[in-house]
């Protein structure tokens, strides 16, 4: 018999929410179809279903990280009545300033980059994944700044991107505060559009 669509997809977020807890509470060494089974209560082979291999599983956590995080930057935007390409891009920037405090957005990341260094199917994932974040920002630019070539865009993007994420080693959920670090939000919103207007 055919799978209920809403009911199969409604499991995997399950397992995926079950993956991602174990990742940022214990790292990826705990992180196994084992441990993500029991937790579940699910069977192996039910497991292997729905992520036949651990690169499926972290692919798909990824994958539903950054859907997330786009979702959230739409809704953040729509929310401080952002309509016109500047406000869009003024809310991702200020959403994804505040989404480094969140526990769950810095361990995930913090711990794949780790993994990356020596695991190439992880090295894919985060490729493909970062290729995605840039391509984002490269399309908020291309709102704002319409002459600027899809290359340059993409440029600049990438420089975005490096800049926000190694930010996020400094002030990211659990780093330890330095009172400088106090302007350092404010100091990186004013380098990204340094970077936009000289793209």
């Amino acid at each position: 018999m055919p799978k209920n669509p809403p009911k199969a997809a409604s499991r995997a977020d399950e397992i995926l929410d079950i993956a991602s807890h174990i990742l940022v509470d214990e790292g990826y060494a705990a992180l196994t179809f084992r441990s993500v089974a029991k937790r579940g209560q699910i069977g192996l082979g039910n497991l292997q279903h729905y992520f036949p291999t651990k690169t499926d599983l972290i692919g798909s956590m990824l994958a539903r990280s950054f859907d997330r995080f786009s979702a959230a930057m739409a809704a953040s935007s729509a929310g401080r009545g952002g309509s016109s390409p500047a406000q869009k891009l003024d809310a991702a920037i200020q959403y994804i300033l505040e989404d480094q405090r969140r526990k769950e957005s810095c361990i995930i990341f913090w711990e794949l980059w780790a993994l990356a260094s020596h695991a190439e199917s992880a090295a894919r994932i985060m490729t493909k994944f970062y290729d995605l974040y840039v391509e984002n920002i490269a399309a908020l630019i291309a709102g704002v700044r319409p002459s600027v070539s899809l290359e340059r865009a993409r440029l600049a993007g990438t420089q975005i991107a490096a800049l926000l994420e190694g930010a996020s080693l400094f002030r990211g959920h659990g780093r330890p505060r330095k009172r400088h670090h106090a302007a350092l939000g404010p100091a990186l919103t004013r380098t990204v559009y340094a970077i936009i207007e000289n793209a």
